[in-house]
Formats: C-alpha cells, structure tokens, sequence
C-alpha cells in the first residue's frame, strides 16, 4: 500500500470513529427517560446545562475525537505496551520536569502513588470534586468509620447517575472487596441507589459511600451531604474511601489541606 493510500485509509477509519463517538453523545443525551440526567424534555436535577449544552459539547469534541483516532490507528505498539503498568513511571520521566501536582484517578491510587516522587504533590478527581462542591472535611472524617464496621453493618453506595455498570463496578464490585479485605472480611451488607434516588430515611446505615457527583450540581450534592450530617449517619466518596483503604488518603489531601482547616 502506497504512502498516500495509507493516509487515506487512516483518515477514513478516523472519521468514521469520530463520527460513531460523535453520534453516541447524541444518542445518550436523547435516550428517554432518563431520571435525574439531562434529556430533551428536561434538564433533570442540572441548573446549568440543558440538551441544547449537550449538543454543543459533542460538536465542540467531534473533530478531536476525529484527531484522536486518527493518531491512535497510527500507534505501532501493541495494546499490551499501550497499556502496560509502568506507563504512570514513564510518563513522569519523559516530562522533562517535575509536575507540579499529579491527579489521577481513585482507582488507580496505589499504583500512581508508588510511581510518584514523594516530593511531588498527589490527589485524585474525587476529592477534588470533593473540594469543589461538597465537603471535604466531612468526607475525611466519614472515611473513618471504615475502620471501625463491625459484623452486620449497612452501607449505602450512592451513585449520582444511571451508568450502565460494568463487569467489576467500581461502585458496587470493588469497593465492597475492598472494604471487606480491609475489615478481615467481617459480615458485612451493601445497598445501591442511583440516579435521584436517595433515602429519606438514612438511619440504618453505618456509613455512606457516595460518588464523586460529577453529573449532579452542587445544591444536590450539598443536600446530600447535609442529610447526612443530620442523621448523625457519616458520609464520604469513593476517592477519600479508596485513598484511606489503601493508605494513600493523608498524602492525597497535602494539595487541599487548606480546605480541612
């Protein structure tokens, strides 16, 4: 195959995979009903975007995702290299220098923090979030409670939006491993809500763990929180709990300690 035929073979495959990406941002933003989450007919519980954001968004992205594609259909590596767990090590050392800050995400907390230099400041998406449009002193002081669950405890897992769950859910696959490796396996019981669901009633649960809440706005997530601060019931989210469970959440709040205070 021609150079040129190359090319215009990668820029097909490109835009087809850029149109496809495109037209799926579509058809979730569409998709009827869907509680709490924008649609056509509703703005769910968002004061501050509507379908019309929507749209807008995946045509602002469609020509990256076009650039995106059309970069990845040129990678000689294979998807094992591509993916390979020393990619957070070798990231850090092609930089030419130190970053600043590392953000990364809450499932990948262990790893990230033994690839980063201790001098170089660590936290994930979730409490940021946290920081952003919560409270993260709360949420620090729910996380522990994980140390302290006992045989036939409740815990509710909230999830903020309706995603379809895959094989191993963070939210209701690993975290509950995780708790119950952390606990030496005691007796414990998970319940699940997501989308607006959320109990009035909160007394039966010794803990809360809730998402980052990045698909709902502030008023909500702040409703929640209070909810709980009044029942006396504690609440954290998936970041601050993942970061205590593997012993990384006090390096992960030097960057937000500020807001502890």
């Amino acid at each position: 195959m021609g150079k040129n035929q190359a090319v215009e073979k990668a820029e097909y495959f490109a835009e087809s995979i850029g149109r496809m990406a495109y037209q799926a941002l579509l058809e979730e933003v569409y998709t009827v009903p869907k509680p709490g989450l924008v649609d056509p007919y509703s703005c769910g519980a968002h004061t501050d975007m509507d379908v019309q954001t929507f749209e807008r968004s995946a045509e602002a992205l469609y020509p990256w995702f076009v650039r995106m594609a059309y970069q990845g259909y040129q990678l000689t590596c294979t998807p094992e290299d591509l993916f390979r767990d020393t990619e957070s090590k070798e990231t850090l050392s092609s930089l030419g220098k130190k970053p600043r800050l590392v953000i990364t995400d809450s499932q990948a907390f262990a790893k990230v923090s033994a690839d980063t230099p201790e001098d170089i400041p660590l936290t994930s998406f979730s409490i940021l979030l946290s920081r952003y449009k919560g409270n993260l002193k709360l949420q620090v002081e729910g996380a522990q409670m994980l140390d302290k669950l006992e045989d036939g405890d409740k815990i509710l897992v909230c999830e903020g939006c309706t995603h379809h769950r895959q094989c191993d859910d963070i939210g209701t696959v690993k975290l509950p491993r995780w708790i119950r490796q952390h606990t030496g396996n005691k007796d414990l019981h998970f319940e699940f809500t997501s989308g607006t669901e959320f109990p009035v009633d909160l007394s039966p649960y010794k803990l809360i763990i809730h998402c980052g809440g990045c698909t709902l706005n502030e008023r909500e997530m702040q409703y929640r929180l209070k909810c709980a601060e009044d029942q006396g019931v504690p609440i954290t989210n998936y970041g601050t709990a993942i970061a205590h469970l593997k012993g990384v959440l006090e390096r992960s709040l030097i960057p937000v300690r500020g807001s502890l205070e």
